[in-house]
């Protein structure tokens, strides 16, 4: 099992706060992390290339939900690609692994 990290900030987030998920991520043990940089709105070019690598049991890691997405519709996409993968999400600020009936 690989543990991945994805971080994404707005394009005019103050300088270093990427690099300050990264750190935050690795110290939560993940040895690769996944950055983008855009809106919450739309599924990232970086969580597509994420997508890609995984395989059965991996585990992605985000520091809180709202790095995936700002909407219901846009977690669901990112989980439910995911779920094709049979990879779990863990949202370490929410304190609990977030999983979608199948």
């Amino acid at each position: 099992m690989t543990v991945y990290g994805y971080a994404k900030v707005k394009p005019n987030a103050p300088a270093g706060n990427l690099e300050a998920l990264v750190w935050f991520l690795r110290w939560h043990g993940c040895t690769t992390v996944i950055t983008d940089v855009g809106y919450n709105t739309q599924i990232g070019h970086g969580w597509r290339e994420l997508v890609q690598k995984l395989r059965p049991g991996d585990l992605v890691r985000v520091a809180s939900l709202d790095q995936v997405g700002n909407s219901t519709k846009v977690v669901g996409e990112a989980v439910d690609a995911l779920l094709s993968r049979r990879a779990r999400l863990e949202a370490i600020k929410d304190s609990a692994p977030f999983a979608r009936a199948c």
